[in-house]
């Protein structure tokens, strides 16, 4: 298959580095491509320690979620990652991470397009929510490509986690990051605030 073993190691450097971000853990988060002018994505698999991860690990699914390529089970969000694809034609990325900050500020109920920092004004721009529904579901899948369309770079998911979508993988990792630091800064300044009272 043309250009499958580049995309492959998109792939493996942007799951990489979400796990030594902190982005994702062990055995949690998920990192695709696209497979430019096909109907397929390499994904990253399930149940396979994110730190002993090699590529030969990585999966090929059809956007019916058949194993065309690789001998793991695909991450059970390859619903997810197949619907962001067919929604936006500009995607070529996307990762899903559960970033802790993030979530923490929305489990508290503060929402992050309020801030003006950098990072959110200028980088990320807004940040759409989606309700908390099954991991792996359709609904999750459908609701998610919902959000994503006109430009969306991140979506925040209630109870779960974040997906970013971007040009390539790394592109999309780079926003979760993007979204992290913002969070981390606006819980330091709700501390600080809460520290002059």
């Amino acid at each position: 298959m043309a250009n499958v073993d580049s995309v492959k190691k998109l792939v493996f450097e942007a799951a990489r580095a979400a796990y030594e971000k902190g982005l994702i853990s062990a055995f949690s988060g998920n990192v695709s491509a696209r497979i430019p002018g096909m109907d397929l994505m390499v994904i990253t698999p399930s149940g396979v320690h994110r730190r002993a991860m090699k590529l030969s690990d990585l999966v090929v699914v059809d956007f019916n979620g058949r194993v065309v390529e690789g001998y793991r089970k695909p991450s059970s969000e390859w619903r997810m990652h197949m619907s962001i694809y067919r929604a936006r034609e500009d995607v070529g990325g996307v990762v899903h991470a559960h970033v802790p900050f993030a979530l923490a500020l929305s489990l508290a109920g503060f929402d992050i397009n309020s801030s003006q920092l950098v990072e959110v004004k200028y980088v990320l721009r807004k940040i759409e929510r989606v309700p908390p529904l099954p991991p792996g579901s359709e609904e999750l899948a459908l609701r998610v490509a919902q959000s994503i369309i006109g430009g969306v770079k991140v979506v925040l998911l209630e109870c779960h986690g974040a997906v970013a979508v971007g040009k390539d993988p790394l592109e999309a990792e780079g926003y979760l990051e993007a979204l992290e630091e913002a969070a981390k800064t606006e819980l330091l300044r709700l501390m600080a605030l809460k520290g002059q009272r």
